[in-house]
């Protein structure tokens, strides 16, 4: 993930500082920045407060502030979900996987359901 590195040469940090204060070791940096390991969805979340830049940017996914226009949507792959919410993809089975992706369209189906009922 060069970005990361981008965003800590840029505020002149080193490895060693920049994982303090996002709270992971120096080894784990350095794995984000050789494209070795992706930042779990709680350390995406510290990385963006820390440089002041949505999670979309650490990502890679550049928001264009000169428009206003919304950013397109971006669809995450199975993998980049699984590293989310299990902090990598080991150890979760495909059908356990499955019915995380069921739990979750049940949840924005009955959100979905809620906001139209308080609509009418």
């Amino acid at each position: 993930m060069n970005i990361v590195r981008q965003l800590r040469e840029k505020r002149g940090m080193q490895q060693k500082e920049f994982a303090m204060r996002i709270g992971v070791s120096q080894p784990t940096v350095s794995e984000w920045e050789h494209g070795k390991k992706d930042p779990s969805g709680d350390r995406l979340v510290k990385i963006a407060e820390l440089f002041g830049i949505s999670t979309l940017e650490v990502l890679g996914i550049p928001l264009d502030p000169s428009t206003n226009e919304k950013p397109k949507k971006y669809f995450p792959t199975d993998e980049e979900l699984q590293f989310a919410l299990f902090d990598g993809t080991e150890g979760i089975t495909k059908e356990d996987f499955e019915d995380v992706k069921r739990y979750a369209k049940f949840v924005a189906a009955r959100r979905q359901s809620i906001i139209h009922d308080d609509n009418n």
